[in-house]
């Protein structure tokens, strides 16, 4: 049953130009190798070890960083991959007209770069960082409560309140968090 969906996934990556070969054993597929330019890990939350890592152990990790500049950022424009706008422009159902509206006035520029930095820094100016909050109430959109009435949360209330206020006025956004 699920043949088709893999095979539409392979075809998507395939014009990324990434490819995915699967490494099957008695029927089954136990791993997939990824080759290409630099992979997109698509949504990937966490990267965790195969086995514990013991107190005091040491373990090395590589990371992908971009070095872009806000110059270079600023000048990249807007023109996205198709493959980008149809994965990154996705909005829940839940979102508000005001967050829409909101996300609209603080864009008040053309250069998607610029938007992004004015949405950013009216979060920080707006919403107070605060980990020992209640869970929002379960009727409500969390990005509409945290910008409109709690105005407090903490780092995945900021990042996903960014990313639904970035997609909502047509920039590509997707949540990434740190190691931990």
């Amino acid at each position: 049953p699920w043949e088709r969906s893999i095979e539409d996934e392979r075809t998507a990556l395939k014009t990324r130009l990434i490819s995915i070969r699967p490494v099957v054993k008695n029927g089954v597929a136990v791993r997939m190798i990824v080759d290409g330019q630099v992979p997109n890990y698509g949504d990937v939350e966490a990267v965790l070890p195969s086995s514990p890592v013991a107190r005091g152990a040491t373990y090395k990790t590589t990371a992908i960083s971009s070095t872009a500049l806000a110059p270079q950022l600023r000048e990249s424009g807007g023109n996205y991959p198709d493959w980008v706008v149809k994965r990154y422009l996705q909005l829940p159902g839940s979102t508000s007209d005001r967050t829409r509206q909101l996300a609209k006035e603080l864009e008040n520029v053309v250069v998607p770069y610029d938007a992004a930095v004015s949405i950013q820094n009216w979060l920080r100016e707006n919403v107070k960082y605060n980990e020992s909050i209640p869970y929002p109430p379960a009727d409500r959109d969390l990005v509409d409560y945290l910008l409109f009435d709690s105005r407090q949360g903490y780092c995945e209330y900021y990042s996903t309140a960014m990313v639904v206020m970035l997609r909502s006025i047509g920039i590509p956004a997707r949540e990434v968090v740190g190691f931990f």
